[in-house]
């Protein structure tokens, strides 16, 4: 009984091995192609963005290789190994391209540019506030931490940056953050004429 089990490993590993280089020695030009046109749309998606002609086209090419490949004198091995093939060529192409994505060369292309559409500085659809920075002005409500205050006629809504503050006090304009005014009390320092 061991040596009939041992015969058939025997033969099942010579089978394999058999398999694997047939699988490269009689594949013929049109499935060399086939299989290499595949993995490259497959590559080719992964840098065009949209519907996935590329990866579909590709998917299709290389079931179409193996398929041929099959009918002109594969087996069941052949199969195997031209899957895995396809499976490892493209996972070491997306690992490597997702690699360069995140820290190589193509974090720097606009392909993968992951910023954001709207502008980060002053539009004109946004109001500008650079010119409110440093000035004093008086809580018109309680600040606690948002509220209005007035900067000589011009009103506006303020952020009390560190402390509650309340209505009547004097406010000094410590950073502008966008849309966002921020406030502290005038201290002895912050005086009027004092600044800078």
């Amino acid at each position: 009984m061991e040596n009939l089990l041992m015969q058939f490993l025997w033969g099942y590993q010579l089978s394999m091995g058999d398999s694997f280089v047939r699988l490269f020695t009689e594949m013929t030009p049109i499935v060399i192609v086939l299989f290499i046109l595949g993995i490259l749309f497959c590559f080719v998606e992964l840098f065009v963005p949209g519907f996935g002609v590329f990866g579909i086209s590709g998917i299709i090419l290389l079931i179409v290789a193996i398929v041929l490949r099959m009918i002109g004198g594969g087996d069941i091995f052949m199969f195997v190994y031209m899957f895995l093939i396809s499976l490892i060529i493209i996972g070491i192409m997306f690992a490597i391209i997702t690699h360069s994505a995140k820290k190589g060369f193509l974090s720097k292309t606009k392909i993968f540019d992951i910023g954001t559409s709207v502008p980060t500085g002053h539009t004109e659809g946004t109001k500008d506030f650079s010119s409110l920075m440093g000035a004093q002005g008086t809580a018109l409500t309680f600040l606690h931490p948002v509220g209005r205050a007035d900067f000589g006629g011009q009103v506006e809504d303020v952020i009390a940056e560190d402390e509650i503050i309340d209505a009547g006090e004097e406010i000094v304009v410590v950073r502008i953050e966008g849309q966002k005014i921020m406030v502290a009390k005038l201290k002895d320092k912050h005086k009027k004429g004092e600044n800078k």
